[in-house]
C-alpha cells in the first residue's frame, strides 16, 4: 500500500469481461462500471503475442480460454495474486486466488 492506495493491475482481457457483464446484466444497473475500472487501472496490461503463446501452452490446467490468458498475463507480469470468484484458479501453482466476496481475505490483501 502506498499513501493509502493499493497497487493493482488488470489486462485488456479483464476489462473486456467487465464490459461484457456491464452490457449483458439486466438485474443490476452496472452502467459505467467498465469505465470506472478503466480509470482505476489504466494503463492496462496488454494481451500480447507472448501472452497468447504462453496461454496456448497451459495444457495441464483445467481452465477455459480467457482464464488461461489471465494466468499467462499474471506469469509474464510477475503477478502472484489474482482477485477472482472463480475457484478454477486455485489449482494454478504460483498464483494465489483471493475471493472478492471474502471480506476478510480482501482486507488482508489490502492491508
Amino acid at each position: 500500500m502506498l499513501d493509502g492506495q493499493v497497487e493493482g493491475a488488470i489486462s485488456t482481457s479483464v476489462l473486456e469481461e467487465v464490459l461484457h457483464v456491464e452490457l449483458r446484466t439486466t438485474t443490476l444497473d452496472l452502467r459505467g462500471v467498465a469505465g470506472l475500472a478503466y480509470g482505476m487501472f489504466t494503463p492496462l496490461l496488454p494481451v500480447t503475442d507472448e501472452v497468447m503463446k504462453l496461454a496456448l501452452g497451459l495444457g495441464e490446467l483445467a481452465l477455459g480460454s480467457n482464464d488461461r490468458v489471465h494466468v499467462a498475463t499474471c506469469r509474464l507480469n510477475e503477478i502472484d495474486v489474482i482477485v477472482s470468484a472463480d475457484r478454477g484458479f486455485d489449482s494454478v501453482s504460483g498464483l494465489r486466488r483471493v475471493d472478492p466476496l471474502d471480506a476478510d481475505a480482501v482486507a488482508a490483501l489490502v492491508g
